[in-house]
């Protein structure tokens, strides 16, 4: 593998753990927001919304690499 390779692999693989726990944290805080009126509680579902989805482009990012050519160097 290469150098690049392996950096983007364990790159991608942070970023996934990373939007996870910051989804999990925005839909958290979305439930106690809920006192502050719906468009604060919604807001933040959507931003958690959002970053699942670019969660899921991360995996098939992490995916494509793993099926990548491995060139040596």
């Amino acid at each position: 593998m290469t150098e690049l390779h392996n950096r983007l692999r364990t790159l991608v693989d942070y970023w996934i753990d990373h939007n996870q726990e910051h989804e999990e944290e925005m839909r958290q805080w979305a439930g106690k927001a809920a006192p502050l009126g719906p468009q604060v509680s919604e807001a933040l579902q959507m931003a958690a919304a959002k970053l699942a989805e670019a969660t899921t482009s991360l995996k098939r990012a992490r995916d494509a690499l793993h099926e990548a050519p491995h060139q040596p160097g």
